[in-house]
């Protein structure tokens, strides 16, 4: 027997008809042995191995070493009642975040592919879900200031880098105070706040980023007109050019994949043909720099970082 007289009992964790209890730091939680194997081998391991001498009201009880009550409390609702995580719903980082640890560590692949999944919505590995991730119901992920230094963390904690090229590029949508100091904490969350390496690498990325704009998203500027109008167009060329340059001077880009070129006022200084021509130039160097995105980071090709996390495969 254990005694339980500092520990707390789970108040929508503790199933009469469960038959196995588990305790994360002070919390016990009785579920049902069942539902726990079916998701995770390492679950079925766990339970077969559970000693016969610690009993709690009747049960067998499972020390999960390590692991927040929080989290565990997130995973074990999400596993008892599938409708309490549904990514089309609006939810709580707090709720991915815990069943993302909790799933990551006993792989639960289901589960884990599904927040992987949920969180490659603000954070994808493609350039065509990047551009849409502003759809509308795409977003369902709580708000908040630290969200992007949120996700990196989780990231690097979970051993998850497929979300890590996209979040870093974005890291200075917090601005470099920020992002050097840390997101303060607020009544719902604890400071946000990057390890050292980390910020290095996002800092040092957000110049080469920025000079890929100019030197490879807008090099279809840089070429001389060969068209019917080759005064004209050079001299719009000329002109949009000193504009940004302006712009670049000024302005801070959270990331390149958030450049745009505003193509109408373009047509009001250049013919048809540079502007088309211009582009279809633009939308191939945009899709070749996203192609190189990891390497910023020093991380693997997007192909390796999407097999790493599972993603050829079906989430059950």
């Amino acid at each position: 027997m254990i005694d339980t007289g500092k520990l707390n009992y789970s108040a929508d964790l503790w199933f009469e008809d469960g038959d196995i209890v588990l305790k994360a730091e002070n919390t016990l939680f009785r579920v049902t042995q069942g539902i726990l194997v079916y998701h995770s081998h390492i679950f079925m391991q766990m339970v077969l191995q559970a000693p016969t001498t610690t009993i709690v009201d009747g049960c067998r009880l499972l020390e999960m070493t390590g692991d927040k009550a929080v989290d565990l409390t997130h995973f074990l609702k999400a596993i008892h009642d599938p409708a309490y995580y549904d990514p089309a719903q609006d939810t709580p980082f707090e709720v991915i975040s815990g069943i993302l640890r909790i799933s990551t560590k006993y792989n639960a692949n289901g589960l884990r592919l599904t927040c992987v999944r949920h969180l490659q919505r603000i954070f994808p590995a493609s350039l065509e879900d990047w551009d849409n991730r502003s759809a509308p119901g795409n977003d369902t992920i709580q708000k908040f200031r630290a969200r992007t230094l949120a996700v990196i963390m989780l990231a690097l904690e979970t051993d998850h880098p497929v979300l890590l090229p996209s979040a870093m590029a974005y890291s200075w949508s917090v601005g470099l105070e920020g992002l050097l100091d840390g997101v303060p904490s607020n009544h719902s969350f604890p400071k946000t706040d990057l390890d050292w390496a980390t910020k290095r690498q996002c800092i040092i990325a957000r110049d080469r980023l920025t000079l890929a704009i100019r030197t490879d998203l807008l090099a279809f500027m840089l070429k001389p007109a060969h068209c019917g109008t080759v005064a004209r167009c050079n001299h719009g060329r000329l002109a949009s050019l000193k504009a940004w340059g302006t712009f670049f001077a000024t302005a801070v880009i959270p990331t390149p994949f958030r450049f745009e070129v505003n193509w109408t006022d373009l047509t009001q200084r250049m013919c048809t043909q540079c502007v088309e021509e211009g582009r279809a130039e633009f939308l191939s160097a945009r899709w070749v720099l996203w192609e190189r995105l990891p390497s910023f980071f020093g991380l693997d090709e997007w192909d390796s970082l999407r097999r790493k996390a599972g993603l050829d495969t079906v989430p059950t």
